[in-house]
């Protein structure tokens, strides 16, 4: 099992601090955690979003991350699990994540993030023929407005998954959502582009946005999970 650790006091802290422990035949060193947010929803529950970074070789994939929020004595708020947005992590790559916490009481003292669950390929996964090009991304009265069209050198009939992460103007993420098969009608057929448009609505979008990034994975007998390499746009300006 794969351990990552990103512990802060206080919570606004840059710095890092990293724990990897490698287990006999998991040889896979991530980054651990970072440009990550802490914050409350309109529901009063608190959030950890960020990013987990893999600056090695190796393919990771099934990343599964845990949170843990903590009071100015030390003491255990809440606990919660997650599914990386994609769960799997290309060599020299990151993906995004949303640690949900049903504690819906005053701001936590410290918090850690960490990586519980993952898994090592001998090789990296194959490309998934997936493209995402011309995304854009407004504000709209309804919300955040994200178009844009997806093209594929393959035929995918299962359930793709999408990624979204909105960006404050220091880099940091401040909303992430997991978009199951991305707008998109199926089958995705090999060749024929489609065009997609969804909108993020304004009640879970944190303020203070200004750019956004998309991942697109392809399909897997394993819900969430993919068979084949991630897609990644650049950072995408809010107009």
């Amino acid at each position: 099992m794969l351990q990552a650790l990103r512990s802060l006091v206080p919570v606004r802290s840059r710095s890092l601090l990293c724990l990897v422990a490698l287990a006999p035949l998991l040889l896979i060193a991530a980054r651990c955690i970072d440009n990550e947010t802490l914050y409350q929803d309109a529901s009063g529950d608190w959030h950890i979003v960020g990013e987990m970074h893999n600056e090695t070789d190796i393919q990771g994939a099934g990343m599964v991350l845990g949170g843990t929020l903590f009071d100015a004595e030390g003491n255990v708020l809440d606990t919660t699990q997650v599914a990386a947005c994609p769960m799997e992590l290309s060599p020299h790559s990151f993906i995004g994540f949303d640690l949900h916490f049903q504690y819906a009481g005053s701001r936590p003292a410290r918090y850690e993030v960490r990586a519980v669950n993952g898994r090592a390929l001998e090789q990296a996964l194959p490309d998934s023929g997936l493209g995402l090009q011309d995304f854009e991304a407004a504000s709209a009265s309804d919300g955040l407005r994200i178009g844009g069209t997806v093209t594929s050198t393959r035929t995918y009939t299962g359930i793709l998954t999408g990624c979204v992460a909105v960006y404050d103007s220091a880099g940091r993420v401040i909303t992430h959502f997991t978009l199951i098969n991305f707008g998109l009608n199926s089958p995705l057929t090999a060749g024929e582009p489609q065009p997609v448009m969804f909108t993020l609505p304004t009640s879970m979008v944190e303020p203070g946005g200004t750019a956004v990034r998309l991942w697109l994975a392809g399909d897997s007998a394993t819900p969430l999970e993919s068979d084949y390499a991630f897609v990644m746009t650049d950072s995408i300006p809010i107009q």
